[in-house]
């Protein structure tokens, strides 16, 4: 049985947190949590839980509104934190995707764009009706070459509404 956050382990070493993401990886479990930060390991194929994609819209609002470990670790459950926060605290946020050319830094961008695009649009219906009460979401993205993909130029063309605070 593997665990969803390495700091869960009886014990931390190399050998141990490589085992662990290696048994998970076996699994098809790309996602690990070491705290409040997510692993993935770049499967490099399509991967299916019950049917569905990892990523299908579907599955979105089993993040919705929930605690970042609520959920098994994933992009999704990141993206809610961030944004989650941004609306209750009214602070920026950011987050850092990086690692090796291949690791998929830019499948999990659109993973995570995706969401933020989808729970911002629905933004307004869940908070009230009140158009004069939204301002809008602004996203910043530092790597170039990703502004001309197709899932980045979509997300940064809506207007998402989001509650102002008075």
């Amino acid at each position: 049985m593997t665990v969803s956050d390495l700091i869960l382990l009886p014990q931390v070493s190399e050998a141990e947190v490589v085992n662990e993401l290696s048994s998970r990886y076996q699994a098809n479990d790309i996602y690990t949590y070491i705290g409040p930060v997510l692993i993935a390991v770049n499967p490099y194929k399509l991967i299916k839980k019950n049917g569905k994609s990892l990523y299908d819209e579907s599955l979105i609002e089993d993040f919705s509104g929930r605690e970042i470990h609520e959920n098994d670790p994933h992009p999704f459950a990141i993206a809610e934190s961030a944004y989650s926060h941004m609306i209750n605290f009214k602070a920026n946020q950011c987050i850092l995707i990086t690692g090796e050319s291949g690791s998929g830094k830019t499948e999990t961008s659109k993973h995570v764009l995706q969401y933020i695009a989808n729970i911002s649009t629905k933004a307004r219906t869940r908070l009230a009706v009140n158009q004069s009460r939204y301002a809008h979401v602004h996203v910043h993205i530092q790597q170039s070459s990703f502004l001309s993909s197709p899932t980045s130029e979509s997300f940064l063309s809506l207007v998402s509404p989001i509650q102002k605070s008075n």
